[in-house]
């Protein structure tokens, strides 16, 4: 038994300008993520804690880095056929 698999990519116009969309629309809500850390950076300023002030510096690099991350996996998963179905 043999299994056939279109394989082929289909990357229609409407998919790509769906992408592009959510791509603008991720950074242009970064500023509100960046305002968000700075408030808590100042409210964090009254404690001590080292770890928290740590990670509130990095939630804008992680914020940037699931919009990118998302990017990518939804082109593997368009050109590998997988949204054909």
């Amino acid at each position: 038994m043999r299994l056939n698999r279109n394989t082929g990519a289909e990357l229609t116009v409407g998919k790509l300008v769906a992408v592009v969309i959510a791509v603008i629309v991720g950074f242009v809500l970064l500023p509100v993520v960046q305002d968000g850390v700075t408030s808590g950076q100042e409210w964090q300023n009254n404690s001590t804690s080292e770890t928290t002030s740590n990670l509130l510096d990095m939630i804008t690099l992680f914020c940037i880095l699931f919009i990118v991350l998302g990017v990518v996996l939804w082109v593997v998963y368009e050109t590998k056929g997988l949204g054909n179905k």
